[in-house]
């Protein structure tokens, strides 16, 4: 099916504090095993140069260039789920007529009271939820991350494709306004608005981007950080760190360190997908000190290329 903002639910808000209201009534609609007491969530509210659409999570992924098989009742869905926000009076639809033929019958969505949804395990069916198992059964006791997002504009964390291992994160310059840029012992401030709309780095230069996310890490894991491969290839950006590792108890906002390998000036837009990420079990192990050094397992003998080419 054909994707675009011109196929998109367009709605208007009465006051723009209404965002945050339509985005958590959309966390508790969606598509529900009863069994397991999960509510998968089908749709977003998007906020796209100054205009608001309801949009499926497929449609997202399309708009990022990922592949996706957005159909004919995802999109029967998404209009459903407009139309009974509309009916609510949470939003005003653009072009009522649009979403009004091609609907699903109510019993197919899942629709939770604000009081309900403590009972059940609220995730983005498309987002960052529980992943398969090898056996292709789902893994009820995988955890599921949270994330708050600091700023409306603010991109949500998303797996590009249903094999991905690790889930996209992106740079959110909103909020923050002055940037600390390093090279060896040399530093600059970079402040907004950015020259062309863009952050640039050059050679060999160090800066901490902002997500304009908070991670609720479950206890017993961690988040690693790692660069993406497009990206270092590409454009020579990758991470300073080569792994970042986000512990369970840190709850402050997401920074992803990057540097530039280019021999030329590097951009950052708003919006861009500067690291990939995912969730990873600790295990625990002791530390004993010995008495004695460890005597030799095998027959090699040292390292640092004693092995050969």
């Amino acid at each position: 099916m054909t994707t675009g903002t011109e196929n998109m639910v367009e709605c208007t808000l009465e006051n723009p504090d209404d965002f945050l209201k339509v985005r958590e009534t959309l966390t508790r609609i969606g598509v529900a095993s009863r069994k397991d007491k999960i509510l998968y969530q089908s749709c977003h509210i998007l906020h796209k140069q100054g205009r608001y659409y309801i949009v499926h999570f497929k449609e997202l992924f399309a708009l990022d260039g990922k592949p996706t098989n957005y159909s004919e009742n995802d999109q029967a869905r998404r209009n459903t789920i407009a139309n009974l926000l509309s009916e609510w009076g949470l939003i005003t639809l653009v072009n009522p007529e649009s979403s009004s033929e091609l609907v699903v019958p109510l019993n197919q969505l899942k629709i939770l009271s604000f009081k309900e949804k403590d009972q059940w395990d609220l995730t983005a069916k498309y987002n960052i939820g529980s992943k398969r198992t090898e056996d292709g059964d789902q893994n009820k006791k995988n955890e599921t991350l949270k994330f708050y997002k600091l700023h409306p504009n603010a991109k949500d964390p998303i797996y590009a494709t249903e094999g991905s291992a690790c889930f996209d994160i992106h740079a959110c310059f909103d909020g923050q306004e002055k940037y600390l840029v390093r090279q060896d012992t040399l530093t600059r401030v970079i402040e907004k608005p950015f020259r062309n709309g863009v952050l640039q780095i050059h050679n060999m230069e160090r800066v901490m981007i902002p997500t304009g996310l908070i991670f609720d890490i479950p206890e017993g894991y961690s988040v690693r950080l790692h660069s993406r491969s497009g990206l270092a290839w590409n454009e020579g950006l990758y991470l300073t760190n080569c792994e970042g590792i986000i512990d369970s108890d840190y709850v402050d906002p997401i920074f992803v360190m990057m540097t530039s390998i280019a021999q030329s000036p590097k951009t950052i837009n708003n919006g861009d997908r500067i690291c990939q990420a995912e969730l990873v079990k600790k295990l625990y192990h002791g530390l004993t000190e010995l008495k004695k050094p460890p005597v030799q397992k095998t027959e090699r003998e040292g390292g640092f290329g004693s092995t050969g080419k």
